[in-house]
């Protein structure tokens, strides 16, 4: 079933942010296709909005491999927006420049596939505060704002 307002396609969207990002569009008024790694995790986010995923306003995409080559193609057909989450994780990795290339040929692959889709009329990266702030604690209960930058981002999940 589609929406008013469209539809729109969620990455990462079986992590918190992203199954939070997934019920805010849905509460204004989007459908939304999620895309996920794998179909085991699907029940899990379908179970969280049985309505939605009955009613037909929220499925899924399967996005197994988010670097390789056309991976998004067939998720961002029909879609009005996209919000991205997803980066692959990597916690025994604790090489910087590979974490930034995987979480960089995601992005880009990503954007590849966007462009591609006449209807879309809208992107939004999404990304971890510890990439402005790393996990510095002097800077609790500050308020960020696009000037803000962290040129010295070593934390390997700060830059992913």
């Amino acid at each position: 079933m589609s929406s008013a307002k469209g539809l729109a396609l969620v990455t990462g969207a079986n992590g918190f942010i992203g199954a939070r990002t997934v019920e805010a569009f849905l509460l204004a008024g989007y459908s939304v296709r999620a895309a996920i790694r794998c179909p085991n995790s699907a029940s899990g986010l379908l179970g969280a909005l049985p309505s939605y995923a009955a009613s037909g306003r929220l499925s899924t995409a399967i996005v197994p491999d988010i670097t390789a080559p056309g991976a998004f193609d067939e998720a961002v057909r029909g879609v009005a927006a996209i919000a991205h989450l997803a980066s692959r994780v990597d916690f025994s990795n604790t090489n910087a420049e590979e974490v930034l290339g995987t979480a960089l040929k995601g992005t880009l692959g990503i954007l590849d596939s966007a462009v591609k889709e006449p209807g879309l009329r809208s992107f939004v990266f999404m990304s971890s505060i510890v990439a402005v702030r790393g996990s510095d604690p002097r800077f609790e209960g500050r308020v960020f704002t696009e000037a803000d930058w962290n040129d010295n981002a070593e934390d390997v999940t700060g830059i992913s």
